[in-house]
């Protein structure tokens, strides 16, 4: 399947910028990330954590270089991860992505987390964050260390 988020005959990533070259387009990505970022700092962010959160999150930390950002991938993707040893990492359909993300995001918010000591708080936090990784609800741009496969 061809992947609909790069531009023909490309593996650039199709940007608001129009930057058709991929170093370029991590660059400008990165300055508009960062400064995404630090703005954050500033806001107060008054949201349960939920399906809604994640996707305006994400639209605001990428609101500046694609029209997608805070839409969930509309492509399945695997990848051949460094970190693995150039294992295969298969991510969540994408016509899955919404209501596994329900079901971590309801069990998130019925945990106490002020409970915990510090050894089950590491734990959970793995746990969801690994559960979170899994389903990879955004398409991101393919890192010089990562293959990506469209499925």
């Amino acid at each position: 399947m061809r992947d609909i988020y790069l531009y023909e005959n490309s593996n650039v990533l199709k940007n608001k910028l129009n930057i058709t070259d991929k170093l370029e387009l991590e660059t400008a990505e990165a300055d508009f990330l960062t400064y995404r970022i630090l703005e954050l700092d500033t806001l107060t962010i008054n949201a349960n954590i939920s399906v809604d959160f994640l996707k305006e999150i994400h639209k605001y930390l990428f609101q500046d270089i694609y029209d997608w950002a805070g839409e969930f991938r509309k492509i399945n993707i695997e990848k051949y991860e460094t970190v693995l040893n150039g294992l295969s990492v298969k991510y969540m359909e994408f016509s899955e992505i919404e209501n596994e993300l329900i079901k971590i995001f309801e069990f998130i918010n019925t945990k106490n987390i002020t409970k915990m000591n510090k050894e089950e708080l590491a734990e959970y936090i793995t746990d969801i964050t690994s559960d979170i990784w899994k389903v990879h609800a955004f398409r991101e741009r393919q890192y010089k260390n990562y293959n990506f496969i469209y499925l």
